[in-house]
């Protein structure tokens, strides 16, 4: 299996641990023998997103920035210093498809980015947490329609993917 202390401490939630660790040289990068799991990927999938923003790198506190999404209403709402600074409409998952409630993190961006599962384009698309959905541009009516992703308009997501770094947390609510 190949588990190191790094992904063990990613995954249990403990950042002070996960910091220590590598400032004492340990291998934010190697991997699992049979599945090539990293240390963020354990981090990102159990949902420990301040694990997730060291083995990134860094990213923004949530204090400085995050994002809001809330299903009930289907907006977003960018958050800078405490203000809510850009709101939007957004579609979430459809029934049987649920966008899962949670924190998360922008792990990677990618403006023309495909999907291999749907076979359709997805533009300016925001990985959460290194998982299988995030935001990208779309079709937005006023109810849940994606498989669940957040689907933006288009304007919302060129702004959010210019100015949101890799990094930033998003809660689902």
């Amino acid at each position: 299996c190949n588990v190191t202390v790094l992904m063990l401490a990613a995954g249990l939630n403990r950042p002070e641990y996960v910091r220590r660790l590598l400032d004492a040289g340990a291998d934010r990068n190697r991997s699992t023998g049979k599945y090539k799991m990293i240390a963020l990927y354990y981090a990102a999938q159990t949902g420990n997103w301040r694990c997730t923003q060291i083995l990134l790198g860094g990213g923004p506190t949530p204090e400085q920035l995050h994002i809001e999404i809330s299903l009930a209403s289907q907006h977003v709402a960018l958050i800078k210093d405490g203000v809510p600074v850009f709101n939007t409409v957004c579609s979430t998952g459809r029934p049987g498809f649920a966008t899962r409630r949670g924190d998360y993190v922008v792990t990677d961006k990618d403006r023309n980015h495909f999907s291999t599962i749907y076979k359709c384009e997805m533009p300016y698309f925001m990985r959460l947490s290194c998982l299988d959905f995030g935001m990208h541009e779309g079709v937005v009516p006023n109810y849940p329609a994606s498989h669940g992703c957040i689907r933006l308009p288009g304007d919302a997501a060129r702004k959010f993917f210019a100015e949101i770094p890799i990094g930033t947390l998003v809660t689902v609510q």
